[in-house]
């Protein structure tokens, strides 16, 4: 079956008797549905019966019992009846599924009696004048086409993707959303199932999605439920920032350089993923498939990797058999933009025919872990490749170009300015030590590379610490501190925000800012659970009564480094040299950035719980 041919699925119930009314039903919405009768789902020999009816409901998408005149009994008088299996598991469907996918089919004459229960339930009315000829059915139209125009809205909220559909559902009885992904493509069922299974044993690792429910009957479209995430997916994050960055409002003080995503946000990103990454590795799950659109974000914004992995990597001849079909489908004029990331964001010696699936899987994993941080940070996916210009993102070029030459076509991504981003030179130097096209230059683990960054990290606290220690030994400081806050803040909101007129109480909060600020990173260097921590929790209850928004942090952070860092005599003397106020500015900025975001989240979480 075509995937773009997909048709949603109808599942007709009915007793032995009425299976020639089935048939007829296949004939009648064979355009818009594939209708699948009992008998051609039977149960597996060997499979209890019932076990293999409780998974119907989650196989197909819509359900319609066939209520015919099974049996006659007599009460004064005979009454037909239908069959009570037929009855059962149309509870059983509409339980599940509930009424809006669930029908019954009744003939115009001799009908059942059916229970005052089912009342409000849809109904599709069929005539039978010769119960031995099929030819003598004849369903109502007007029945057939709200059928279908409830089957076409069905479809219209499925994601066809190549091999897969990814519909939302809800779980009426567990009162939760889900997400279901069902494989569709023609061949390559089994391996789906394999991957869904292994997903299983990652499903229970920190930030992994959990499987709700799955089947992996391969004749019967294998799939699996995951939770529902209500900020979407990582890539729908960085196109939405991309978006944001191009339309920013220029700030009052000097406008500060910007990544697309802010560096603390794509810190807890990478660390979190990355720490998942090495657990499922722990266990021997060495494709987690890393990417933008395989990443989903909770409320929290919290990361969780898609449960479906492989037990091997792909390389090799399959990388580039997987080439040669997103060629022909960029030729055909169809959206490539998820190829071009499974190509961008696969390793370059997975392109390689000799790729040792055992060794090589972990730096495989480290690239693009780097790759992700790069597209986070810049919005964009990196030509890594030479002869193809970064502006063109030509997929046919790339692609034809890798078939030619293999791995010789990859060059390092491009340098990441950390000027320019607001980063520091050491973490871009991290991140491009995660990206070397040659495995021998990179990092030999996804632990190797947390380790390092959170190295740096130390080590520029304690360069903060050291800049702030300069600019106290000015006795001015903390007043210059203040004025510059003052008059970005306006002087109104300023009394509002301190409750008090007097100068000397408004410097004394504003200073109790800052040390609470040094105290909490100090905390959470120290991996002190910081995100618990009483007092800062605190902290933020307060500064959402005081209804402080988002923008108020930031001034309180522009504020300091604009005191530290700028004018003909920064407060910090190494400041002085132009190179050195540039490396430091950005210093506190990712300083300043843990901080900002942390009391940010807090808030708007407590707002939440108020609201």
């Amino acid at each position: 079956m075509e995937v773009q041919h997909y048709k949603p699925t109808i599942f007709v119930a009915s007793s032995q008797e009425n299976l020639k009314i089935a048939e007829c039903l296949k004939e009648q919405v064979r355009e818009f549905a594939e209708v699948v009768s009992w008998q051609d789902a039977s149960a597996k020999h060997g499979e209890i019966l019932f076990e293999h009816i409780k998974q119907l409901p989650h196989i197909y998408d819509f359900y319609i019992s066939i209520f015919g005149p099974d049996r006659e009994i007599n009460h004064e008088q005979y009454t037909h009846l239908t069959s009570e299996n037929v009855v059962f598991e149309f509870g059983l469907f509409t339980g599940t599924v509930g009424t809006e996918r669930s029908f019954i089919a009744l003939p115009t004459t001799d009908k059942p009696k059916l229970g005052a229960d089912l009342r409000g339930v849809t109904y599709i009315s069929y005539s039978l004048t010769d119960p031995n000829d099929r030819e003598s059915v004849q369903f109502s139209s007007d029945d057939i086409r709200q059928l279908e125009d409830r089957v076409q809205q069905f479809r219209s909220n499925i994601t066809i993707g190549s091999q897969t559909t990814v519909r939302i559902g809800e779980d009426k009885h567990l009162k939760r959303r889900f997400v279901e992904k069902r494989f569709i493509a023609s061949n390559g069922a089994e391996r789906f199932a394999q991957s869904v299974l292994a997903g299983m044993r990652v499903s229970n690792l920190p930030n992994f999605a959990a499987i709700y429910r799955a089947s992996l009957e391969v004749k019967e479209r294998p799939y699996f439920h995951m939770p529902y995430f209500a900020c979407g997916s990582l890539a729908g994050e960085i196109r939405k920032q991309i978006t944001i960055s191009s339309t920013a409002d220029v700030n009052v003080l000097p406008p500060r350089p910007r990544a697309i995503m802010h560096w603390l946000e794509v810190r807890k990103y990478i660390y979190k993923i990355g720490k998942a990454t090495t657990s499922a590795h722990s266990i021997g799950h060495i494709d987690v498939n890393l990417k933008p659109s395989n990443i989903f974000l909770d409320e929290k914004c919290e990361p969780f990797l898609t449960p479906r992995v492989r037990l091997d990597f792909v390389g090799g001849a399959e990388v580039v058999n997987t080439l040669h079909d997103a060629s022909k489908a960029a030729l055909n004029g169809e959206d490539v933009k998820l190829r071009l990331e499974d190509i961008v964001y696969n390793a370059p010696e997975c392109f390689s025919t000799n790729y040792n699936h055992g060794r090589d899987f972990a730096q495989a994993d480290v690239y693009r872990l780097g790759i992700l941080a790069f597209h986070m940070l810049t919005g964009r996916l990196p030509s890594v490749f030479y002869n193809i210009s970064p502006e063109e993102e030509n997929l046919t070029a790339i692609i034809n170009h890798i078939l030619k030459v293999k791995t010789s076509a990859f060059a390092d991504p491009p340098h990441l300015d950390g000027e320019a981003l607001g980063i520091p030179d050491s973490i871009c130097r991290v991140f491009e030590g995660m990206t070397r096209s040659r495995k021998d230059e990179r990092y030999q683990t996804v632990k190797d590379a947390l380790h390092e960054l959170k190295h740096v990290e130390e080590r520029i606290f304690v360069h903060v610490e050291e800049s702030l220690s300069r600019c106290r030994k000015r006795d001015d400081f903390l007043l210059s501190f203040y004025g510059n806050f003052r008059n970005a803040i306006g002087p109104l909101r300023m009394k509002e925000l301190f409750r008090t007129d007097e100068f000397a109480d408004q410097a004394k909060k504003l200073d109790d800012a800052l040390e609470v600020s040094v105290q909490f990173i100090h905390d959470y260097l120290s991996q002190i659970d910081f995100e618990r921590a009483q007092k800062f929790s605190d902290v933020a209850r307060y500064h959402a009564g005081m209804k402080i928004d988002g923008s108020e942090y930031e001034l309180f952070s522009d504020s300091l480094i604009c005191t530290i860092c700028d004018g003909d005599h920064p407060f910090d003397p190494e400041c002085a040299c132009e190179r050195k106020r540039e490396t430091i500015r950005a210093e506190w900025r990712l300083f300043l950035g843990l901080v900002v975001s942390y009391f940010k989240s807090e808030s708007q979480q407590y707002n939440l719980q108020q609201g």
